[in-house]
């Protein structure tokens, strides 16, 4: 199991990808900037993001 905890800014985009035992990659944690109406000025406090909590 792969447990992701955090908080982050609003740009760039993020991904976090797990494999195990020689499997195929699979995605843990994604977050697309310009789908969820962030850009460049994103990058200044405070965090866009906070409460993350996925497990796979």
């Amino acid at each position: 199991m792969v447990q992701v905890q955090g908080e982050h800014d609003g740009f760039p985009n993020f991904e976090i990808f797990k494999k195990k035992d020689f499997g195929a990659w699979e995605p843990v944690y994604t977050f697309d900037a310009p789908a969820n109406g962030k850009g460049i000025l994103s990058l200044f406090p405070p965090m866009d993001v906070t409460g993350i909590n996925h497990a796979i």
